[in-house]
């Protein structure tokens, strides 16, 4: 923080100064600037989550919910059944070679071609576990905000509890020019939910 010939106090990015080879433009905000721009944007985020249908789309968008949760999971079933049918084919073939009726070559191609196609199911289940983990981890985090903004549809002035309690950080961009007039990006991670509500 520091302070200008005007007294307006405002907040200056200290990498550039650190590592002005990783960041090459210097920026600052106002104090005031960046507040308003805060209460603005928690209430913005608490009216957004006040509507169910758009906050669930809305989780849905960002999280990159693309496929369904049904979706992923007859898709992981349908894995798990292949699986178990590579498992039932190996211990026939195990059986068959062993009674003889089986020639070692063809005992091994097999064995090596039943082996390699579960190797690759167990990729894509271990995938398809992560992206309903990732699911429910988005919809738990956006739920947990939506219940902590929620009473701060109207509020008029940000307190250090209120900040702390709703803001992980506040990310603040260089000073850009769009149209004749100078816009700076404002990222706010929520405490609950990343970036991803806006």
């Amino acid at each position: 923080m520091a302070h200008r010939r005007d007294k307006r106090t405002f907040y200056r990015c200290m990498h550039h100064y650190r590592h002005p080879d990783e960041c090459l433009h210097t920026h600052a905000i106002f104090y005031d600037d960046l507040y308003k721009a805060v209460l603005e944007r928690i209430r913005a985020t608490a009216r957004l989550l006040q509507d169910d249908e758009a906050f669930y789309r809305l989780v849905e968008e960002k999280a990159g919910l693309d496929t369904s949760e049904m979706q992923l999971m007859q898709e992981r079933d349908k894995l798990k059944r292949r699986q178990q049918e590579l498992s039932t084919l190996l211990f026939k073939l195990f059986e068959d070679h062993a009674a003889g009726l089986i020639a070692d070559a063809n005992y091994v191609s097999f064995t090596n071609r039943y082996q390699s196609e579960q190797t690759e199911i167990q990729g894509k289940i271990a995938v398809l576990d992560a992206k309903l983990e990732q699911q429910v981890d988005y919809q738990v985090g956006a739920e947990q905000l939506r219940q902590a903004i929620s009473d701060y549809l109207n509020i008029e002035t940000l307190t250090p509890f209120i900040l702390n309690k709703l803001v992980e950080k506040i990310q603040v961009g260089h000073m850009e020019k769009f149209d004749g007039q100078e816009v700076q990006e404002i990222t706010i991670v929520w405490r609950f939910a990343g970036s991803m509500i806006q």
